[in-house]
C-alpha cells in the first residue's frame, strides 16, 4: 500500500508540476493526510492485534482499599463472637 501510495503520487506529480520542478501545495497535503491516516491506520491496527503487549499494571484504587481493609477488620474483630 505505502508503494502503491508513492508511485501515484509521483506519477500525478510529475504531470503537473510548477517552473521550479515542485509538485503543487495541495497534491503535497493531500499526500501528507492520506499517508498520516495511514500511519494511524496502521498503528491502531498493530496494536488490535495485540492488545496486551507491553507494560500495563492493574492497581486498586484507594476507595477500594479502604472498603477491604474495613471488611478485613469488621470480619475480623475478637469480640462480638458467639
Amino acid at each position: 500500500l505505502t508503494s502503491l501510495s508513492l508511485i501515484g503520487f509521483t506519477a500525478a506529480a510529475v504531470s503537473i508540476t510548477c517552473d521550479h520542478g515542485q509538485p503543487p501545495l495541495e497534491s503535497s497535503m493531500v499526500f501528507a493526510g492520506l499517508t498520516a491516516v495511514y500511519v494511524l491506520f496502521y498503528n491502531f491496527c498493530n496494536d488490535m492485534n495485540d492488545p496486551f503487549d507491553g507494560v500495563y499494571q492493574i492497581k486498586r484504587s484507594a476507595a477500594a482499599s479502604y472498603l477491604l481493609q474495613t471488611k478485613w477488620i469488621i470480619t475480623n474483630q475478637p469480640y462480638g463472637r458467639s
